[in-house]
């Protein structure tokens, strides 16, 4: 997408030309995100609840460790498990 192109898609979703110039490239990204999110929820759509799977991942992050540590899964396994949190920490 061109830069225009991003613009007209953030003003259809109620941003002002005002607002790009206070807001950052990932806040303009993370309310286009929300936007859509909300719209979609709003439709009954099923959302992933992407904070929930985290937690999920992070809580079993020991189990994982002291697995690996005993050789009771393989290193590809270990390696991405580790991929899949860094995945959700960096968004």
């Amino acid at each position: 997408m061109t830069e225009e192109e991003i613009m007209a898609c953030l003003i259809m979703k109620g941003l002002t030309v005002a607002d790009f110039d206070r807001l950052t490239y990932g806040m303009l990204i993370n309310y286009a995100y929300g936007y859509n999110r909300i719209k979609d929820i709003a439709a009954g759509k099923e959302v992933p609840d992407y904070d929930a799977r985290y937690q999920k991942l992070k809580a079993i992050e020991p189990l994982v460790e002291e697995q690996y540590e005993n050789s009771e899964i393989s290193e590809s396994e270990y390696l991405e498990y580790k991929q899949a949190l860094m995945d959700y920490e960096r968004g």
